[in-house]
C-alpha cells in the first residue's frame, strides 16, 4: 500500500526534484515563505538551510521511492550572501536552485543570477523510513 507524505508550509519549499547520475537537483520556492510571521526576526536564511539539507531525499530513487532521512549534521556550512531568508527571496523570486553533487558530498545553493548562496558539506543522515509512491 502506498502513502503519501507532503510537508506543508514554509517547509514545502522544495520542487521539481529529479535525480541524475550525480546527485539531484531541486528548486527551492521562495514564494512559501510568506505564510510565517516569525521570519523577519531570523538573521540567517533557516528555511533555505533546511530546504538544502532535505534536497538529497526529496527526488524518489531509481526504485520509486522516497526515503525519510534524519540528518544527523554536516561538516561546514559556507554562507556567501547576508540577510534572512526573506532577503534571500525578494533577490531571487524565480527560485533557488539546489544541486547535490554526491561526488563530492555538498550541497549547492545558487541563485537566479547564477552567484552562489550557500554550500554544505560533510553530511551524516540517518534514514527514518520510506515512502512508496507507487501503489501496490
Amino acid at each position: 500500500m502506498g502513502s503519501n507524505g507532503r510537508l506543508t508550509g514554509i517547509f514545502a519549499g522544495n520542487r521539481e526534484a529529479y535525480l541524475h547520475p550525480n546527485g539531484c537537483k531541486a528548486t527551492f520556492d521562495p514564494d512559501v515563505l510568506t505564510s510565517d510571521p516569525t521570519l523577519p526576526l531570523l538573521q540567517t536564511p533557516c528555511v533555505l538551510l533546511d530546504a538544502m539539507v532535505r534536497t538529497p531525499r526529496t527526488a524518489p530513487d531509481r526504485s520509486d521511492d522516497i526515503f525519510m532521512t534524519v540528518p544527523l549534521g554536516f561538516s561546514r556550512v559556507v554562507f556567501n550572501v547576508s540577510g534572512n531568508d526573506l532577503d534571500i527571496g525578494r533577490l531571487n523570486s524565480k527560485g533557488v536552485e539546489l544541486y547535490r553533487d554526491a561526488v563530492h558530498d555538498e550541497i549547492t545553493a545558487v541563485g537566479s543570477d547564477g552567484r552562489v548562496l550557500m554550500r554544505l558539506s560533510g553530511f551524516r543522515f540517518t534514514e527514518a523510513g520510506r515512502i512508496s509512491l507507487t501503489r501496490h
